[in-house]
């Protein structure tokens, strides 16, 4: 998505972690002209349909150019506008390379496929050989 009124350069601002508790802490958060949403939300997003960027505003989308799996959008923040209801709520991400990083995810699953071993079970053949997923 291309904030056309977004501010570059990218900069950060403080928000709050809890909205009704600041006593939690804040944390800083990246805006710039270029952000990544879900390709889920992208696809449901209509031209002309206002949108809720959760931490920043409401921006109404000018433009959409869908191409194979790649949906671009543009749209303009109203940072004043604070009419939330009706709205879809889009999480997002800022898409400047300096301020964000490639994560690996690593899940485990169970060693064993067998919920009880037996007494006379080979546990060797129980043995879960692909436990980690990345």
């Amino acid at each position: 998505m291309i904030i056309e009124n977004g501010p570059e350069p990218v900069e950060g601002r403080s928000q709050p972690l809890h909205p009704k508790n600041n006593a939690i802490g804040s944390k800083a958060t990246i805006y710039g002209k270029e952000l990544w949403i879900e390709y889920d939300d992208a696809i449901d997003i209509a031209e002309g349909e206002k949108v809720t960027l959760m931490k920043w505003g409401n921006a109404t989308v000018s433009k959409k150019v869908v191409e194979g799996k790649n949906v671009s959008l543009w749209a303009t923040v109203d940072e004043e506008d604070k009419d939330f209801k009706k709205t879809k709520k889009i999480t997002w991400l800022c898409a400047d390379p300096n301020t964000t990083v490639e994560i690996k995810l690593v899940e485990f699953g169970h060693l064993i496929d067998k919920a009880k071993i037996e007494e006379n079970d080979d546990v060797e053949k129980l043995v879960n050989k692909n436990s980690k997923i990345e």
